[in-house]
C-alpha cells in the first residue's frame, strides 16, 4: 500500500474518533428524538463456519495468551483460572451477526469455565469500522438457539489502540458488531459506476436510550435485534471529502435520508479513496466500563475505493521444501517471476515476461547424519516443483460487499516436468545411486491477485512432502506496477 494510502485509511479513522468525541456531551437527556427501531424482535442467524488457521497454544495455572493467526484477536487467561494444562484454540469463522463487521473467533474447548473470568480483546482496523464508530462497536457472542447478544455495559474501548474488549467466564463464538453503520452494496468502484449506501442499526430506541430493567437493574448483554434503517428524517448532510455531496473529482451522492446512491466520476486517473460522511440526529448512549457517555448526534464517516480500469503486477514465488534426501535436511527453494495484467476486466500473463529459476538445495552436499557413512550430492540442473509455462486469470470478481471488500482475480498456472530434486549418494561401501526426481504436480496450482494499489503477501501450504516427510510452502508477493 502506498505512503498515501495509509496515511489517509489513519486520516479518516482519527477523523471519526475526533468527530465522535466533538459530539459528546454529558450523560443528561436532551429532549430530541431517540435514534433506534421500533421492531424489537431477536436476530437468530445461522453459526459462522470455519475460514481460517486455528491456533492452539497450551495455557496453565500461570495463566498466559493466545493470539489468533490473524493478529486481531487475543485471549488472556489470568493466573488461577484454569487448574491444569489445557490446549486453546482460536479458529477463526465466518461474521453472521447483524450488524457483524470483521471476522469472528470461535474459542475451543467449546463451553470451557474459568474460575476467574478471562479477556478477550478485538483489534479492529480501519476497513472493520468504516462507516461505523468505535464507540457503536461490541464484541457480540452467539447462543445455542441462535439468538446474538452484546455486554454493551462492561465492554472497555481503546481509540488509541483500537481496541474493543470484554471479560468472560467461559468459551464461546465471539464476533465485532455496530449498532450504527454505512451498509454498503459495495465499496470499490470504476469509471460510472453506482452503489447504494444506507444507514442501518441493530438496536431499539429504548437500548439506544436506557440500558436498564423494569425494577432499575442495568442489563450488560443486550439482544441484537434485526437491521433496520434509521428514519429518513434523522439522516442528512451527506458528503464526498468534505466538499458536499456533488463533485466533479470524486462522484456525486443522489437522494436523501437514510438511504442513498453513489455515483463514481467518469474519469478515475488514479486508485483512491473516497470519504463518506453522514450526520445522524438523535440521543446516542454509550457505555465504556459502566461510564455513560451521550450524544445528540452521530457524524459516521466511512471511504469507497476507485480503482482504475487497467492495472499491471509483478508476481514473486518462493517455493521452499524441507528434507529431500535421505542423509540429512537440507532446504530446497524454487520460484519464478511473472506479471498479471488487467484492462477493464481482461486478465492476461504475457508468456514473454515468465522467468523460471533453477532449483537449489541447502547444504548441497553432506554426510548421513546418522552416522551410515552414506554421502549425499545435490543434483544441479533438473526442473525442479516451479516451472510455469503459462497462466490464465479468471473474470473478476468482488470479494463479498463489505468494508474491504474489493475486486480480484485467481490466476491458474500451467506447469511442466515439475518433480522432487535429484540427489547423487555414494554409499559407505563406495556404490553409487541416485534419489529423488519423482514427478509431482508443479506449485502453486493457483494464486490471487487483489486489484488494488497496495503489495500483497500469502503463504499457501502444499500437499507435498520431502523425503523426510517435511511439508511445502510457496510464499506470493504481488507488487503494482507504477
Amino acid at each position: 500500500m502506498s505512503p498515501n494510502l495509509i496515511l489517509n485509511r489513519c486520516f479518516l479513522l482519527l477523523l471519526s474518533v475526533l468527530i465522535f468525541v466533538s459530539c459528546i456531551k454529558n450523560p443528561l437527556t436532551s429532549g430530541t428524538t431517540p435514534p433506534g427501531g421500533d421492531d424489537d424482535t431477536p436476530e437468530i442467524t445461522s453459526t459462522g463456519t470455519p475460514n481460517g488457521n486455528p491456533v492452539t497454544k497450551t495455557i496453565g495455572s500461570s495463566g498466559g495468551s493466545v493470539v489468533s493467526d490473524d493478529g486481531k484477536f487475543t485471549i488472556i487467561i489470568p493466573a488461577g483460572a484454569l487448574k491444569d494444562n489445557l490446549d486453546i484454540t482460536i479458529q477463526p469463522i465466518t461474521n453472521e451477526a447483524p450488524g457483524g463487521i470483521g471476522g469472528g473467533y470461535e474459542l475451543l474447548p467449546s463451553g470451557t469455565k474459568f474460575s476467574t473470568p478471562v479477556t478477550l480483546s478485538y483489534h479492529y482496523s480501519a476497513d472493520d469500522i468504516n462507516g461505523s464508530s468505535p464507540y457503536f462497536t461490541y464484541i457480540a457472542t452467539q447462543d445455542s438457539t441462535g439468538q446474538w447478544t452484546e455486554d454493551v455495559l462492561n465492554r472497555d474501548l481503546d481509540t488509541v489502540a483500537n481496541t474493543v474488549s470484554i471479560t468472560t467466564p467461559h468459551f464461546s463464538s465471539y464476533v465485532l458488531a455496530s449498532s450504527v453503520h454505512f451498509e454498503f452494496s459495495k465499496t470499490q468502484f470504476k469509471e460510472g459506476e453506482t452503489g447504494s449506501i444506507q444507514v442501518m442499526q441493530t438496536l431499539t430506541k429504548k437500548d439506544m436510550t436506557v440500558i436498564e430493567d423494569e425494577d432499575g437493574t442495568l442489563l450488560p448483554a443486550l439482544p441484537i435485534h434485526k437491521k433496520q434503517q434509521v428514519p429518513d428524517a434523522q439522516v442528512g448532510h451527506w458528503s464526498l471529502d468534505d466538499m458536499g455531496p456533488t463533485t466533479a473529482e470524486v462522484g456525486t451522492i443522489s437522494g436523501t435520508g437514510a438511504n442513498v446512491t453513489y455515483l463514481a466520476p467518469d474519469n478515475i486517473d488514479k486508485n483512491q479513496q473516497v470519504k463518506v460522511s453522514a450526520e445522524v440526529t438523535g440521543t446516542f448512549v454509550a457505555y465504556i466500563k459502566k461510564k455513560k457517555i451521550t450524544f445528540d448526534k452521530l457524524i459516521l464517516v466511512g471511504s469507497v475505493d476507485l480503482v482504475l480500469d487497467k492495472m499491471s503486477f509483478s508476481v514473486k514465488i518462493e517455493y521452499l521444501l524441507a528434507g529431500t534426501n535421505t542423509c540429512f535436511i537440507d532446504n530446497f527453494t524454487d520460484g519464478a517471476t511473472l506479471e498479471v495484467d488487467i484492462d477493464k476486466g481482461v486478465v492476461t500473463v504475457p508468456p514473454e515476461k515468465i522467468q523460471n529459476q533453477n532449483g537449489s538445495a541447502t547444504p548441497n552436499a553432506g554426510p548421513d547424519d546418522s552416522g551410515t557413512g552414506d554421502y549425499c550430492t545435490f543434483k544441479q540442473g533438473d526442473v525442479g516443483l516451479v516451472n510455469i509455462i503459462s497462466g490464465a486469470g479468471t473474470p473478476v470478481a468482488t470479494n463479498g460487499s463489505g468494508p474491504g471488500a474489493r475486486d480480484y482475480t485467481n490466476i491458474n498456472l500451467t506447469q511442466s516436468g515439475t518433480a522432487l530434486p535429484t540427489w547423487t549418494v555414494v554409499e559407505a561401501g563406495g556404490a553409487t545411486s541416485t534419489e529423488g526426481g519423482v514427478a509431482l504436480p508443479g506449485f502453486p496450482p493457483v494464486f490471487r491477485v487483489v486489484i488494488w494499489d497496495s503489495v500483497q503477501v500469502t503463504t499457501i501450504s502444499s500437499p507435498t512432502a520431502g523425503t523426510q516427510g517435511h511439508a511445502a510452502s510457496a510464499k506470493i508477493t504481488v507488487t503494482p506496477i507504477h
